[in-house]
């Protein structure tokens, strides 16, 4: 359902594109197996979540990855609306587990017309999506190294 980093990561290295988007959450640990992505900001440890389809962040109460672990990724609320547990476990009988590195991605993607369908998913290399999926939605690349 989801995928943790072993090692957080700088938005600008990770994901350049997203790095004036994100602000001050500027680390990435983590991401969902549908695409949205897990935010920190080292300075407060505030954890945050930014979903890449109709950007947006929401940072959380948080203050750590292992509040975040415990507290949001266990919640039966976000195993439904975020995660999608029961959309991936159908995904995941579709096409395999994914590998390290992988997410499931709808083609086309939502705003392009596809649908979200369970059918319509593929898997892709998560760091190449959000790159994508940024430039497709207009975000501005901030210049750093990766973009």
């Amino acid at each position: 359902m989801y995928r943790l980093l072993l090692q957080s990561t700088a938005v600008s290295q990770a994901m350049g594109r997203w790095a004036n988007f994100v602000g001050e959450f500027d680390e990435v640990f983590g991401y969902s197996y549908l695409r949205d992505v897990f935010l920190r900001n080292p300075s407060g440890g505030q954890c945050a979540v930014l979903f890449t389809v109709n950007p947006e962040i929401v940072p959380l109460g948080m203050n750590s990855i292992t509040a975040f672990i415990e507290s949001f990724l266990t919640h039966p609320e976000t195993k439904r609306l975020i995660l999608k547990e029961e959309k991936v476990v159908e995904i995941e009988t579709r096409l395999g587990a994914l590998d390290n590195g992988e997410i499931f991605i709808p083609v086309p993607f939502p705003f392009m017309g596809g649908d979200s369908s369970v059918a319509s998913y593929k898997k892709g290399n998560f760091f190449t999506y959000v790159e994508l999926v940024g430039g497709l939605q207009d975000i501005e690349p901030s210049g750093a190294v990766g973009t």
